[in-house]
């Protein structure tokens, strides 16, 4: 009977799986590559690396002398978000753009995902500022996986402007109304509210952090300013977003807590020469800043993920490629085409515990894409993608 049922899963295997030749693999874990390997796909997952033998039932797809990334990851995006302002007054925007109709929210949603997919992008995390809109609505978006936190918790008003009870009501939840409700498997909390710089209470983000965690959800810190960041780093969420004005002796703390930083910084797109019309000072002081603090974390080893923070339109451009733009232009904070990648795809993976992705190894799910050149000597050759697997499927 032993024998009958091996023989049986051993046919099953042969008929659903399929054998990848890949001439280099990138290892996200350890920012390397690895040459000539191969993977073993069984039902969209990867069950074996570099088997001893190779049944010659089995279905190859030869992959040899391309280059293979696991799906690139977006860890702190807006799907659902469009500032019309730019950036200018986002508060303004904001207030704006939750009153739209969800149908609007909606289309551009899959819009920008069906673009973040032909980038070769397979999850994005959206971190809220989308108002009515359910987890039902985020998983109907089908192009790409989305992790959502859905609103945020925020002492006050969060970052809408004063007297905007209609928007408050649709964004955001008081930090004193509880977790009961909340059907999203991230929880977003403000640790500071900018531009209206009211500051949580350390109390509150420890209980609700406590409380998250008990539902096996992960926390999301948003802490911009230097207070904002104290709390943050107090509070034992399990991601620090943005950190804009964080100090050294703050970086030095963070480096003794389990937190991923996702510093964000869109303000590349703003420095581009062809966007001149959107163009403001500020960008060029805040890219400095975040660099400066990616540079820094960098050196002392703090995990970090990439997240766009993108939320706009820039007429006839692809959203997708503009999120490749901003993680090579992180290429001036100092870090390398491999350290880059590892942020957008492994670092990236672990600000989220729903899907495996991120890492080509057994037990991962089987997305990636495949490039003729190679990204380590080039990142620019990650617009230039031959073709893209999902599931060990080929969707390009």
């Amino acid at each position: 009977m032993k024998l009958l049922i091996l023989c049986i899963l051993f046919f099953s295997f042969n008929l659903k799986a399929q054998v990848f030749k890949i001439g280099y693999l990138f290892d996200s874990q350890n920012a390397g590559w690895i040459k000539d390997q191969v993977l073993v796909v069984k039902d969209g997952v990867i069950v074996e690396m570099n088997p001893k033998e190779i049944d010659p039932a089995l279905s190859v797809i030869d992959l040899s002398g391309q280059w293979v990334v696991p799906g690139l990851i977006d860890a702190h995006t807006h799907l659902f978000l469009n500032d019309e302002t730019f950036s200018y007054d986002f508060s303004v925007g904001l207030k704006k753009w939750v009153n739209k109709d969800k149908d609007v929210k909606m289309a551009l949603a899959s819009k920008r995902a069906r673009q973040m997919k032909e980038a070769g992008f397979v999850l994005a995390r959206d971190l809220g500022n989308q108002g009515q809109v359910s987890e039902n609505d985020i998983s109907s978006i089908k192009d790409i996986l989305v992790v959502s936190s859905g609103a945020g918790f925020a002492p006050q008003l969060g970052q809408l402007p004063p007297n905007s009870p209609k928007e408050l009501s649709i964004e955001y939840r008081k930090l004193a109304d509880g977790l009961e409700n909340h059907l999203y498997p991230i929880v977003k909390l403000f640790a500071d509210e900018e531009p209206n710089h009211e500051y949580a209470k350390l109390e509150d983000l420890k209980a609700f952090t406590t409380m998250a965690h008990k539902q096996n959800k992960l926390v999301a810190v948003h802490a911009i300013l230097e207070k904002g960041i104290e709390l943050a780093l107090a509070s034992g969420a399990d991601t620090l977003e943005h950190g804009s004005f964080m100090t050294d002796a703050q970086l030095s703390k963070l480096a003794f807590t389990s937190m991923i930083f996702v510093p964000t910084n869109y303000q590349t797109l703003f420095l581009n020469p062809k966007r001149k019309t959107y163009f403001h000072e500020d960008s060029i002081r805040d890219f400095k800043q975040n660099c400066s603090n990616i540079r820094k974390a960098h050196r002392l080893g703090i995990p970090i993920a990439f997240g766009s923070d993108h939320y706009f339109d820039f007429p006839n451009e692809h959203f997708g490629e503009n999120l490749i733009e901003i993680l090579i232009g992180l290429k001036k904070c100092g870090l390398t085409n491999n350290e880059l990648l590892k942020l957008a795809t492994f670092n990236g993976a672990h600000t989220q515990n729903v899907y495996r992705v991120g890492k080509l190894a057994p037990g991962y799910l089987a997305h990636f894409n495949v490039y003729k050149k190679s990204p380590a000597l080039d990142l620019k050759n990650l617009l230039k993608i031959e073709m893209i697997f999902r599931d060990g499927k080929s969707i390009q």
